[in-house]
């Protein structure tokens, strides 16, 4: 396992370390550091942080924060960053505003550009959410 991954690995654990319901946050075959968040709704922050702003993600018993973070259902990646000039976005184009809110359960249509979890690199930082993820409806031709 790379020095980076283990200490990424080891701050998000001590930061989680805090919370009484059970939370996992692990390295999968030494690669990416995975939280994988409860059944709960899940709420985005912007705050100014140290060198920039960071998305607070947290839920009723879990909560990370940073500046990239790929999220998904466990099969797919997609992105979620804080950027000085755009604050929150996600997919690489939707502006969250602060204080949004993704009900668990929620169904989430991909935009093209997403990846598959097993794509992620070593380092990466994947936050497995209560959300659906699904392929845009192909328009039917006549």
């Amino acid at each position: 396992m790379g020095l980076r991954t283990l200490l990424l690995s080891t701050l998000v654990c001590s930061s989680l370390a805090m919370f009484s319901a059970p939370v996992q946050a692990e390295s999968i075959d030494g690669r990416v550091v995975v939280v994988d968040f409860p059944f709960e709704d899940i709420q985005l922050k912007y705050v100014e942080s140290r060198g920039g702003f960071a998305v607070h993600v947290n839920a009723k018993s879990v909560y990370v924060s940073g500046t990239k973070f790929y999220v998904g259902d466990g099969t797919v990646a997609v992105k979620l960053e804080s950027t000085a000039s755009k604050g929150i976005v996600f997919q690489g184009v939707t502006k969250l505003e602060h204080g949004f809110k993704f009900n668990k359960g929620e169904i989430i249509t991909l935009l093209p550009g997403h990846k598959k979890a097993s794509e992620l690199k070593p380092g990466d930082v994947y936050l497995k959410l209560p959300l659906v993820f699904q392929e845009p409806k192909k328009a039917s031709g006549n």
